[in-house]
């Protein structure tokens, strides 16, 4: 098992390299970035462009993704897969690389679950390819997962833990062994020996007895509007339209917003 998560953490790796080209590929065409930030070069963007630009990521990502669900089965998501079931891979790719584009062109979504989706199939695929068995094949699923989130920052640790805790929730020797070889290997080959540049800076907080009772007064108002917010998404998905011109009207808005 460990030989194929090793197959499976160079697969993994090189599309995540691919992710990252095709993410700053279409930075730099969208936004003319040639170094640093996003942030940075966005702030020299019109308020008319930044608009605009969001618009379209809004139109490119409904009109995909309407063609993706009206063409075949729809995305498997990474949880589902590590339950059984298989992700197509062409369509998890196509699915991903949707995401990586509007992302790119400053739609607010998360960086990390696109390469998560691409190695979690590509892991699969390699699986079945071998012909592993059903908890051997759970447990590689879910480390190319890790794989993904692992590399996409270069943080092995926090890859690990996610395959662990957060999809298998289990912990044993031969799971901890694959997910430290391919959360490692996949890390190495992306980045290198070289420790990459910090995505997130924080700014520098001294602490104050007005800023210890401001966070003991609002930190429970905050996580109580936060889960009052997650249960009204979960019920708005449950009970969201489906058609196709209601889907593009969506998710341009959202886009825009």
């Amino acid at each position: 098992e460990i030989e194929v998560g090793d197959w499976s953490s160079d697969v993994c790796s090189s599309d995540l390299w691919a992710c990252a080209h095709l993410l700053h590929t279409v930075e730099h065409f969208v936004w003319s970035i040639s170094e640093g930030h996003l942030v940075t070069a966005l702030e020299t963007v019109p308020w008319w462009r930044r608009f605009l630009t969001l618009a379209a990521a809004g139109v490119i990502g409904a009109v995909s993704w309407v063609l993706l669900h009206r063409t075949g089965p729809g995305p498997v998501s990474t949880e589902q897969a590590v339950a059984g079931r298989r992700m197509p891979v062409l369509r998890t790719i196509w699915h991903a690389a949707t995401q990586i584009i509007i992302i790119a062109m400053g739609a607010s979504l998360g960086r990390e679950v696109a390469p998560r989706e691409a190695g979690a199939a590509l892991s699969g695929w390699i699986s079945d390819r071998f012909g592993l068995n059903e908890e051997d094949r759970r447990i590689l699923v879910a480390c190319g997962a890790g794989a993904g989130l692992a590399a996409v920052y270069g943080i092995p640790l926090s890859g690990i833990f996610f395959a662990l805790e957060a999809l298998l929730a289990t912990f044993s020797k031969r799971s901890l062994a694959s997910a430290l070889a391919v959360s490692g290997i996949a890390v190495f080959v992306s980045t290198g020996w070289a420790r990459p540049e910090v995505y997130y800076r924080m700014p520098e907080l001294v602490s104050s007895p007005a800023l210890v009772a401001w966070a003991v007064l609002c930190g429970p108002a905050i996580g109580l509007a936060g889960a009052l917010f997650g249960e009204a998404v979960k019920r708005a998905e449950q009970k969201r339209p489906t058609t196709p011109e209601v889907e593009i009207g969506r998710a341009s808005c959202r886009e825009r917003v």
